[in-house]
């Protein structure tokens, strides 16, 4: 005769059963998780790593993100990539997806995932405080001394998609010297310009001041002198805000007879163009940065 009272059964099988139904579900969620990252490294969630360093620009710690290839550097280091986000992402948007990140694991090339808030990565004319630009020669610095990476700037290369990539052609024209190659998607390269129609421009940051007059000096159209003999390359969707703000990017290169490269591609100014046009700027700097014994 069973000495188990029957609701004891019955609440042993329930409960057998709600344990079966839970395993059941994190068995296939473990499975999902594999299949999506199949091909991956292991460690591919954690491949690009968080850090932070001293800013004395900004006066506080800053946030940063670094992919360093596996394997031995090259003699003389690997090539470095600064990367900079567009407005309202951060440093580990492209970490955080999956497109994108498996698009950067593939890389031989160290890159270096700049975070510039809403900063426009650059030293405002009217915050003493908002000094991005600065910051980011602080990062390259601190990056030279703390990762296995080439010293020289023609192994040096700047990048950024939308507000990022504004900083990008900015910082490869202020700063030449520092920089061996610049390429950008969906820039805002003819910004800030009250002269373009609404559809066709972005709000101006107050970081740029009230003054409309003052701001070509902040346009990334004013001098483009110092971008001759760089490898440049900048691209757009067809259907993005900011196309006509490239093509005229574009005719200003062509009028100074400095040789770059421009493409359009089917896309508007959203993420989805940036996820399909990383690749065409990393494979960029895996030729341009490269070693010469290595090309």
């Amino acid at each position: 005769m069973n000495n188990f009272p029957v609701n004891h059964l019955r609440n042993d099988r329930r409960g057998i059963g709600r344990f079966v139904a839970v395993s059941l579900v994190l068995l296939l969620a473990a499975f999902g998780f594999a299949e999506e990252n199949a091909g991956l490294p292991a460690s591919d969630t954690t491949a690009i790593r968080a850090q932070v360093f001293q800013s004395e620009a900004l006066g506080r710690e800053v946030s940063y993100s670094t992919f360093v290839p596996v394997g031995v550097p090259p003699e003389g280091g690997w090539p470095l990539v600064m990367l900079l986000h567009g407005a309202g992402r951060n440093h580990r948007t492209i970490a955080d997806d999956a497109v994108c990140r498996a698009v950067v694991l593939r890389q031989k090339f160290v890159i270096v995932f700049a975070d510039g808030k809403l900063g426009w990565y650059l030293d405002s004319p009217v915050d003493p405080k908002s000094r991005y630009q600065s910051m980011l020669r602080e990062l390259i610095a601190h990056a030279r001394r703390t990762l296995p990476i080439s010293p020289k700037p023609e192994r040096t290369g700047i990048c950024g998609w939308s507000m990022g990539g504004y900083g990008a052609m900015r910082f490869a024209e202020t700063f030449p010297g520092e920089i061996g190659a610049v390429a950008t998607s969906i820039a805002l390269l003819d910004f800030p310009n009250p002269q373009l129609p609404k559809a066709e421009n972005y709000a101006v940051s107050p970081l740029f001041g009230t003054d409309e007059s003052a701001w070509l000096k902040s346009n990334c159209m004013t001098d483009v002198a110092p971008l001759r003999g760089k490898p440049i390359l900048f691209v757009t969707g067809k259907d993005a805000f900011d196309a006509q703000m490239n093509r005229n990017f574009h005719a200003k290169l062509e009028a100074a007879g400095i040789a770059h490269t421009f493409r359009e591609v089917d896309g508007a100014h959203v993420f989805r163009t940036v996820q399909e046009t990383l690749p065409v700027l990393l494979d960029f700097f895996g030729e341009k940065l490269a070693s010469p014994a290595s090309r």
